[in-house]
């Protein structure tokens, strides 16, 4: 018997919540801004506790706006989670997200400890 078809590495690499409650959890290991279609758009790129790295691209409205005021930063372990789907009246909805973020301690100096 063969072994089955692995369909991993055409799963992509970018998140994209379309259901309440749709979350991604991991480690911040880069930030970068990439052209978007209506302009510049925040990029995380997350590790997840399998391994596996994904990019979340803060084009939604309310996603770029939660992890501005939440500020992850490389290192920092980071949720975030899709809330809801809000009618605005337009042909789609508007997606509304929480994020957490758990900032990663800054490691101490032993030189300057004392001080």
């Amino acid at each position: 018997m063969s072994e089955p078809f692995s369909w991993e590495p055409f799963e992509g690499d970018r998140w994209s919540p379309e259901e309440v409650d749709d979350q991604i959890v991991g480690t911040v290991t880069a930030l970068k801004v990439e052209q978007g279609k209506a302009g510049d758009v925040p990029v995380v790129t997350l590790e997840t506790d399998d391994g596996h790295k994904k990019e979340v691209w803060a084009s939604p409205t309310m996603l770029k706006q939660a992890l501005a005021t939440e500020k992850p930063q490389v290192a920092d372990k980071v949720a975030i989670k899709l809330t809801e789907l809000r009618q605005v009246g337009q042909p789609s909805p508007l997606k509304v997200f929480a994020v957490r973020v758990k900032r990663q301690e800054p490691e101490h100096d032993p030189d300057t400890d004392a001080f």
